[in-house]
């Protein structure tokens, strides 16, 4: 039996329908990839997913690379061992079994860049699966200017706790006439 004219019409207009609707898929798609990507380089915060069995990174920002000062090329060698300062191998391996555990994790922490200089970093670490695999996505916003602050902060509260300590009886003098 040969199909009609009229059902060979019928069958190239869904298929031309189903095409047009793969292409806007695509399109969307593409689109979508686009602004990921886009968010992703573009973050002002370092973001790195990191393999939670050998903490080697997996994919990274440029921000990461300009934190640290090494290129994508060396940074991409590395593992969350080679630069962080604080923790040991274990330390850092019961810290991701905890991300791992309740989901994420809130902390800082002290990195090393590549000219020997050693960074604080406020971490967002959280625990997910990115096609089937299980990964440690890490937000890593640089808060070395901040500590330093609040160093000078408390050195300067506590230079003044001092001074008043050794002013037992300290005098006090008004101007009434202002």
């Amino acid at each position: 039996l040969k199909p009609t004219y009229e059902e060979l019409e019928q069958k190239v207009k869904k298929l031309e329908e189903l095409s047009t609707n793969s292409k806007q898929f695509e399109e969307s798609l593409h689109d979508t990839e686009k602004l990921y990507q886009l968010l992703f380089d573009h973050s002002p915060d370092g973001i790195v997913i990191v393999d939670p069995a050998t903490t080697r990174f997996l994919d990274f920002n440029e921000t990461v690379c300009l934190q640290h000062g090494y290129s994508r090329e060396e940074f991409s060698q590395l593992s969350v061992f080679d630069v962080e300062v604080d923790e040991t191998p274990e330390e850092i391996q019961l810290h991701i079994e905890y991300v791992i555990k309740h989901g994420i994790s809130d902390f800082e922490t002290r990195h090393h860049t590549k000219q020997g200089e050693i960074i604080n970093l406020h971490v967002t670490a959280q625990y997910t699966e990115v096609f089937g695999k299980p990964v440690y996505h890490c937000i890593w916003r640089v808060i070395t200017d901040r500590k330093r602050m609040e160093t000078a902060l408390k050195e300067s509260e506590k230079r003044l706790a001092d001074i008043i300590d050794f002013l037992p009886d300290a005098t006090f003098v008004i101007d009434l006439s202002g």
